[in-house]
Parts: structure tokens; C-alpha cells; sequence
């Protein structure tokens, strides 16, 4: 079979060692059983696209976003403060309007030297997106915002993931961010997508005048939910932009199966399967590695990563601002999933054949 039709050579030694480079997520059984139940018994979903002139769907977001403030209230505070929500395509949507948003009502700032600042090692599409909107972007080091951003101009727009994507923790220092960000009249924008994934939850306090809105998205917090680009917007403001998927684009059947998937099972359940998991792919790495006592790749909060100070040559494609990265999927979805590499690589190949017909 030729994989390197969809995969690189590097894709696949990395594989050999349990490893990829994109946040993938394995599909959880749980979320599969559900998935399944839910496009088997498709009536429900058919049923939403009848007779749309009434404008009932109109609707139908509405208890999806009751479920998701008391989902995301385990660990944000404040939540109140953001009345106005915005369903989206995952949260890649999300990020793509906001930043088009500021570069399209920020001109004036922005011929005047303002722009954004993202963190060094931050979720690549952010810059991308930047990039597409001729957006100047400030890349800035955590560990010294307050001296890499001291001149900064007012009204910046600043987007974090939390925990974050650099290496999968937890900000420290994010509350002592925001105070600054609140003096320096920034607009912060927080990105939860990983909300959901770890083991232990760390509140983050919304209450703050920089932050003007957050993006969630099922992508990683409910493996197998990638293609089914569930995600939103809860923000201070208007966006008037996105009303449309208020009313009518928007995919009211991937409400419903989200609303399945907060009823069924506690959180606590999916971060004792992972976290077992994730100990269990660290010490195979560590071991297929040899890495030596004070250089083992050590578990993040998100429990589908590991990282560790970039150290070795071999994992240059893995660094994040002086940080390896470790995306364990594929060994997680193995142990989670009891499936061999050559159960993975055959459905690789069922997929391939069926869509090439």
C-alpha cells in the first residue's frame, strides 16, 4: 500500500513511535457507540431539515448553548459576561471571522503600526490566518510578555489556547496576563478548544475587560467528533458577520448529536481512560527513545500530549518555543481502543479504497 499519499516518511516514522504531529484524537468508544445510535436512527436528523420556512431550526441552537455554558462552567467563571453566542465550524471559523473582523474594523490602527501579538510556539493557524487578513503580528515569549510587549499598542488583538497549545499545560501566569492586558487595553480572545482533555481542571477567570470573547470546539474534547465540526463563539460583543449561523448556515444536526454526547457520560470517566493511557504511552516512548532519567518526555495537563525541553536534533519538527511536543494519539487509540498498528494501517487502507471509487 503507497501511504505516502496522504502521509510523509516523517509521518510514518513518527507513527512507529506512537506519535503524530497534528492534535488527532482518538476515537473514544463511548463517543463511537453515541455517533453510531445517533446516524443510524437519522430520522431526528432528517427531521430538522423539513418544512424550513417555519423557521423552527432557527432554534435550534438554543439548548445546545445551555448545555455548553454549564459544560465549559467546570472550568471558566464568569460566563455571564458573554450573552452573545455564535455557532462555527469547529473553532477554526471562529478564529478566521474574529481576525478578519479585527483587521476589517482596525484599519486605521493597523496602518499605524497595531496589529496582533501571538505567543511564540502558539497554534499555527492564528498566524495563518493573520497572515491571509495582512494582519502584523508581534510574536512575543511567555516567559517575558511584560518585557517583550511594554510599548504595545492599545486595542491589539491577542488569542490564547488555554491549556495551551505549546505543550499542553496549563498558563501559570495567564491571570497575571490578563491583569496586564487589561492595563495595556488589549483584546484577548481565549481559545478552549482543549477544554475537557486533561485530568485535572484549572478555573480560569473571565473577569476581566480585555477579554472579549472565547472559542470552543468538540475536536479534542470528544474523540471522533473532528469531522463533525462542532464549535462556537461566547462573546461580549456583536458579531455581526456570524448572524446568518444563528438563523440558517449553520449544522443543526451536529447540535443534536452534541447535545447526546454532554448528556451521556461525566468528564471524570473520559479523564481516568486517558490519563491510564497516557502514562502507559510515556513509558513505551521513553523506552523506544532511551531517554536518559533527566530527559524523559513527561505527561502535560492535556492528557494526549507529553513534552519535555528541547533537547535532540532528531524532534527539531516537534519544537514549540523551546519545548517538544508529543502528540501520543496513535499509541493512545492503540491501548484505548486495543487495536494493533495493522489494524490501524487496514483501515487506512479501506479508507484510501473507498475514496479513490
Amino acid at each position: 500500500m503507497n501511504y505516502t499519499k496522504t502521509l510523509s516518511e516523517r509521518d510514518i516514522e513518527l507513527l512507529k513511535l506512537g506519535l503524530c504531529k497534528g492534535v488527532y484524537v482518538p476515537q473514544w468508544q463511548p463517543v463511537e457507540k453515541i455517533k453510531t445510535q445517533f446516524y443510524t436512527n437519522s430520522e431526528a436528523a432528517i427531521q430538522i431539515g423539513r418544512h424550513s420556512y417555519l423557521k423552527a431550526q432557527d432554534l435550534s441552537h438554543i439548548s445546545f448553548f445551555e448545555k455548553i455554558r454549564a459544560w465549559l462552567s467546570s472550568g471558566v467563571s464568569h460566563l455571564d459576561q458573554y450573552s452573545n453566542v455564535y455557532p462555527t465550524s469547529g473553532s477554526s471559523e471562529g478564529f478566521r471571522y474574529v481576525i478578519q473582523h479585527f483587521g476589517n474594523n482596525c484599519r486605521d490602527l493597523i496602518s499605524k503600526g497595531s496589529g496582533m501579538c501571538l505567543m511564540k510556539g502558539e497554534y499555527e493557524g492564528y498566524y495563518h490566518y493573520a497572515a491571509d487578513a495582512k494582519i502584523p503580528v508581534t510574536a512575543f515569549d511567555r516567559n517575558h510578555f511584560e518585557e517583550d510587549l511594554k510599548d504595545v499598542m492599545e486595542k491589539q488583538l491577542v488569542i490564547i489556547s488555554e491549556p495551551s497549545a505549546i505543550d499542553g499545560n496549563y498558563w501559570k501566569d495567564l491571570e497575571v496576563f490578563l491583569n496586564f492586558a487589561d492595563e495595556k487595553k488589549l483584546q484577548v480572545w481565549l481559545d478552549f478548544a482543549y477544554h475537557g482533555t486533561t485530568y485535572k481542571v484549572q478555573q480560569v477567570n473571565l473577569n476581566h475587560t480585555s477579554v472579549k470573547g472565547i472559542f470552543f470546539s468538540f475536536s479534542k474534547s470528544f474523540g471522533g467528533c473532528f469531522y463533525d465540526r462542532i464549535g462556537g463563539i461566547l462573546s461580549k460583543m456583536e458579531l455581526p458577520g456570524l448572524i446568518g449561523n444563528l438563523m440558517w448556515f449553520k449544522n443543526a444536526p451536529s447540535f443534536q448529536l452534541a447535545n447526546l454526547l454532554l448528556d451521556a457520560f461525566p468528564e471524570s470517566e473520559k479523564r481516568l481512560v486517558y490519563q491510564e493511557a497516557q502514562e502507559q504511552s510515556l513509558a513505551l516512548l521513553n523506552k523506544e527513545i532511551n531517554a536518559e532519567a533527566n530527559h524523559k518526555v513527561v505527561p502535560s495537563d492535556v492528557f494526549l500530549l507529553g513534552y519535555r525541553k528541547h533537547i535532540d536534533s532528531e524532534f527539531n519538527d516537534l519544537e514549540r518555543a523551546g519545548v517538544n511536543r508529543f502528540v501520543m494519539s496513535p499509541q493512545i487509540d492503540k491501548i484505548v481502543n486495543n487495536k494493533s498498528d495493522a489494524d490501524l494501517f487496514s483501515h487506512y487502507e479501506n479508507l484510501m479504497e473507498r475514496w479513490s471509487n
